[in-house]
């Protein structure tokens, strides 16, 4: 089972904590992570969106990542629990 949060061109309600603004190079347009659509999908689903010559879409940058964790965080009640001084890392992680 993956677990993944959807993304969408159409920037609405950015002010929300559960709308997340991705500054990435890999995606043509200005996108947006809906936090609050957080999905699971069987692995061999998800293999068919994956170019196993790169092995990824794209990365997203450690901030990124960390902006979508605190929109799950919001969505499940757990927003309390985030350190914030977090964010301060350059870290990277997969965006399949």
């Amino acid at each position: 089972i993956v677990q993944f949060v959807p993304i969408t061109s159409k920037i609405k309600r950015a002010d929300l904590p559960v709308h997340t603004i991705l500054e990435t190079n890999f995606l043509i347009k200005p996108s947006m992570a809906l936090c609050e659509q957080v999905q699971m999908k069987p692995r061999k689903t998800v293999e068919g969106y994956i170019d196993w010559r790169k092995g990824c879409i794209g990365r997203l940058s450690y901030g990124d990542m960390y902006n979508i964790s605190y929109g799950i965080a919001v969505q499940l009640g757990y927003a309390f629990m985030i350190n914030t001084n977090a964010c301060n890392q350059q870290q990277y992680a997969m965006a399949y």
